[in-house]
């Protein structure tokens, strides 16, 4: 058994993120989205290269319908983004992340709201 109040605990980050003007530029259309090619955004790849190495959890997280998933699962592999689940046919507004700190004072929450088809490459976690 692992005393938590003495050992320091390394825990992993989990990143939920956004497909549509976050990682793929946004269509602004749901057939588009299933039909055409994806334009990934600049520094997605190695963004999640970099959560890989640091072997965070990516939670991918859409609006897109559950039957587009096959068209989307090949979209992120075909661009070389490799993640540990997806959830999809969430609602268009806003997502609000909840969590409670640590005893320790370790913050469990962060959020970023990024400009459309901004990208991710400046995101520091």
């Amino acid at each position: 058994m692992v005393d938590y109040s003495t050992e320091t605990i390394t825990l992993r980050k989990t990143i939920l993120i956004d497909i549509d003007g976050t990682i793929f530029k946004h269509n602004q259309n749901l057939s588009k989205m299933a039909t055409d090619k994806q334009e990934l955004i600049e520094g997605t790849v190695e963004k999640f290269l970099e959560w890989r190495a640091k072997q965070y959890y990516i939670v991918i997280t859409t609006a897109r319908v559950e039957g587009l998933r096959r068209v989307t699962e090949k979209q992120l592999t075909d661009a070389g983004l490799f993640y540990d689940q997806m959830i999809m046919g969430l609602p268009n507004g806003c997502r609000v992340l909840i969590n409670d700190d640590k005893p320790d004072g370790t913050i469990t929450a962060i959020s970023h709201c990024i400009k459309r088809d901004a990208g991710i490459s400046n995101i520091d976690e």
